[in-house]
């Protein structure tokens, strides 16, 4: 229903009120009375009316009642539009609209109820639209005169209202009943009825996701020669994105095989939609990343860049000129490549550095991908505020876009300019997809389904999961976690990293292979290894990873920790403590540790000194530079660290030192720092971490997540993300 009172502003419609809360019945939630919304509200009618006649009616079916008749499953509902003093607000506009309606909205089940003011309506201004209600309308009189042929007469009394607690019941009772009618009750499996397993992706993807107004099938096509390749799928919060992504994911498996499709899922938001897909692992996915950080998903991007530039050799070797030309010469089965990413604006939101990366193999794939059988699908909540230079281009190259409830802001961004219809959506249910690069004619309203609650979702994956055979690829799926960091290694796999190759195995790179991170223990001037930051589990982590490295690397005597910090350490430490047995010697008082010892032995015997907790030992620390030493005078303990920093590495002997607090120390401990080619920092501020990094003042971003490290080589100028290896205490 649409409602019209101008004058009255809703009082003429005072009892029925209550039904302004039901959306399924008044969709614009208010009694409308100004001559802009009533204009809005009569084009959108007209507009409705239109494409009835245009586009669904047909021989068969050339009304509103028989189109019913021939589509029991999808019916067209009844639209009332309730009128009160007219002409009153109305605009020219909106008379031309109200001629239209009464013409022709009866036979598009639009029904016109229009109370006017017969004296206004004298006036010329009117004369089409009394004309058009003379020839399309009926009045009340009439229908009662006809009703007595002549021969009775009548009078009007008003009728006895209801007593309100009856008419309130009433509405009540209206309003439950038109909830359960107008529920959308199709679900996601009635979407598989629509096509046969094991179907192929020569042809491109045709994925049903939902379903026109018409009843129909509507397909999400990319790939084919008539079809777009790329897809923009935004809405605002709570518009049921997630859950379309997991109707379009679901069905994507249901209907292709592993041999067909490579599926990679990259989420940022922090949750945890994507690990159904992960545990177990979903055939067709290659990847599964959840709480992903903008770094990782710029190396899935190289992987994907990289495998394009691998298409295209093999396709220029066959004299081919696109995936489907080569499938159907070679009849290799080679699957087409979908990356969904959701919320991939994070992508641009750390260092530009990152984001130009981001920004230059993003473009790249949706420039030539397509012709490689290789296609994206960028999600999101909005696309205000992105901070990406290229933004432009790269929503140009996505030509398919859904757009589920937003603003007309978002609309007009997500559609195109001047295309205000996700503004209109009911979300859930109601989605639009445009395959005519957001163009107002291409839109298509369809209805999505409710993919089920997760344990619903699980037992589908899991039956899909047992109807497939893995056909050896049963580990084709790679998990990522931004949330959790690895686990520590099996001393094993210490033993083949360590014992060939002089070297500590802290982590795993940030990156798509997800491939060991190992530091090189080199013997040359300055190369021992500085770390720092203050997070106690990750500190945990790297210093057992470093003691469970030295435990295998061949050839040290003795490992000599210090613990400067007070605290035990755990994260596996005592594990490591137990392998190195006597060869680990522990301190805790400077007093007792034997730096003189060490430096004396230097190139007589291997030590590794760890010095855990620099800031927090003022001895270690060197004394003001105006102090110099007086004859006789023994060596401090900074001076006695210094030297070993400077002579030990090339004579096998390497110091490591933990700091937690930065500042405390980074101007005091300058030059002992210049020794530490090989630095690994993690949750730092940027200030502290770009004096760490580059020695000077300037900033680096993206240490503060407690979900990453960075590993520098200053030498080389290298710089490394990893995931540094934790292990919960055993202490």
């Amino acid at each position: 229903m649409t409602l019209i009172d101008p004058l009255q502003q809703g009082q003429s419609v005072e009892p029925f009120l209550p039904l302004l809360k039901v959306e399924q019945l008044v969709p614009q939630g208010h009694v409308l009375t100004r001559s802009d919304e009533i204009e809005a509200a009569l084009g959108k009618l007209t507009d409705e009316i239109e494409e009835l006649i245009q586009q669904r009616f047909n021989d068969k079916a050339s009304n509103w009642s028989q189109y019913n008749a021939v589509q029991p499953d999808a019916p067209l509902p009844y639209k009332v539009v309730l009128l009160f003093d007219v002409p009153e607000q109305i605009s020219e506009k909106s008379l031309w609209f109200l001629g239209r309606i009464c013409e022709n909205g009866p036979r598009c089940g639009v029904l016109p109820i229009i109370a006017i003011d017969e004296q206004r309506m004298e006036d010329r201004r009117y004369e089409k639209l009394n004309a058009t209600l003379k020839n399309s309308t009926t009045q009340l009189n009439d229908l009662l005169q006809r009703a007595g042929a002549g021969e009775l007469s009548f009078t009007y009394q008003p009728e006895q209202w209801p007593r309100q607690d009856v008419l309130d019941g009433f509405l009540a009772k209206l309003v439950e009943d038109c909830a359960a009618k107008t529920r959308f009750k199709k679900t996601m499996p009635d979407l598989w009825t629509s096509f046969g397993k094991g179907e192929t992706t020569l042809g491109g993807f045709d994925i049903p996701i939902g379903w026109t107004t018409a009843g129909d099938f509507a397909t999400l096509r990319l790939g084919a020669t008539d079809s777009e390749h790329h897809v923009l799928l935004a809405g605002k919060t709570g518009s049921g994105k997630s859950n379309l992504l997991h109707v379009l994911i679901h069905t994507l498996c249901e209907k292709y095989p592993t041999e067909e499709l490579d599926l990679y899922l990259l989420d940022y938001k922090e949750s945890t939609e994507f690990n159904i897909y992960a545990t177990p692992p979903v055939p067709q996915a290659r990847l599964v990343a959840t709480e992903s950080d903008p770094e990782y998903g710029v190396t899935v991007l190289r992987h994907l860049v990289d495998e394009l530039e691998t298409r295209a050799r093999i396709f220029k070797s066959k004299n081919v000129n696109d995936f489907s030309e080569y499938r159907k010469s070679s009849g290799v089965r080679l699957p087409r490549v979908l990356l969904v990413i959701d919320e991939f604006q994070i992508l641009f939101s750390e260092s530009r550095q990152v984001a130009e990366a981001a920004e230059q193999l993003l473009s790249k794939l949706l420039k030539q991908g397509r012709s490689f059988g290789i296609h994206i699908l960028l999600a999101t909540q909005t696309l205000k505020g992105i901070n990406a230079q290229s933004i432009g281009s790269i929503i140009t190259q996505l030509g398919c876009r859904i757009a589920l409830a937003c603003g007309q802001e978002d609309s007009a961004m997500i559609l195109g300019g001047g295309n205000w219809a996700a503004a209109e959506l009911r979300s859930p249910p109601e989605g639009i997809i445009n395959n005519a690069n957001g163009a107002k004619s291409g839109n298509v309203k369809f209805m999505i389904p409710f993919a089920g609650e997760s344990e619903h979702r699980r037992d589908l994956l899991t039956n899909l999961i047992v109807r497939t055979s893995f056909s050896g690829e049963a580990a084709k799926t790679k998990i990522f976690s931004g949330a959790f960091l690895p686990q520590m290694p099996s001393p094993f796999e210490y033993q083949t990293a360590c014992a060939h190759e002089e070297a500590l195995l802290l982590g795993e790179n940030l990156a798509f292979d997800s491939k060991p991170l190992t530091v090189s223990l080199t013997r040359r001037s300055a190369f021992n290894v500085l770390f720092s930051g203050y997070n106690d589990h990750i500190h945990d982590g790297l210093l057992s990873a470093t003691l469970f490295s030295l435990t295998f690397v061949d050839g040290f005597d003795e490992i000599v920790y210090f613990n400067a910090r007070g605290v035990p350490p755990g994260g596996g430490f005592s594990a490591a403590a137990q392998m190195l047995g006597a060869r680990l010697k522990i301190f805790d008082d400077i007093s007792e540790l034997p730096l003189q010892a060490i430096s004396d032995d230097i190139g007589n015997r291997r030590v590794a000194l760890i010095i855990d907790g620099l800031d927090s030992e003022k001895a270690l620390q060197p004394a003001p530079a105006f102090r110099s030493l007086k004859p006789g005078e023994p060596p401090t303990p900074a001076d006695l660290l210094k030297r070993l920093a400077e002579d030990g590495p090339r004579k096998g002997t390497f110091v490591f030192i933990f700091v937690d607090r930065w500042q405390r120390c980074a101007s005091a401990s300058k030059d002992l720092f210049s020794f530490f080619e090989l630095r690994v920092a993690y949750c730092m501020n940027e200030d502290d971490a770009g004096s760490l990094v580059s020695g000077g003042v300037g900033k680096f971003k993206g240490i503060e997540k407690p979900s990453r490290a960075v590993f520098v080589n200053k030498m080389t100028n290298d710089i490394t993300w990893f995931r540094p290896y934790v292990q919960e205490s055993t202490q």
